[in-house]
């Protein structure tokens, strides 16, 4: 098991991957293949969320700005505003 000071913890295949798929739309908003990417990471608390992003952002010369905005958003508005597939 391999430790990132201030980082995440490299334990993991799917972390990888994750963290790997990442790192492919970043190289695709350089390059301009991608004009507006949008990734969502989810997981229950505590499982590295906020960790795998600060670590994308910085190995991606991105900077990375946390945003919680959880209690001025009312849930209901968002599930109702998502357009039907």
């Amino acid at each position: 098991m391999a430790f990132k000071l201030n980082g995440i913890i490299d334990c993991v295949e799917r972390h990888k991957r994750i963290q790997e798929r990442a790192l492919l739309l970043v190289e695709q908003i350089i390059d301009n293949q991608s004009p507006l990417v949008t990734y969502l990471l989810e997981g229950p608390t505590g499982s590295g969320k906020t960790s795998m992003a600060a670590t994308i952002g910085i190995e991606s010369d991105f900077p990375y700005v946390k945003i919680v905005s959880y209690d001025i958003i009312d849930e209901s508005k968002i599930i109702t505003s998502v357009p039907s597939c």
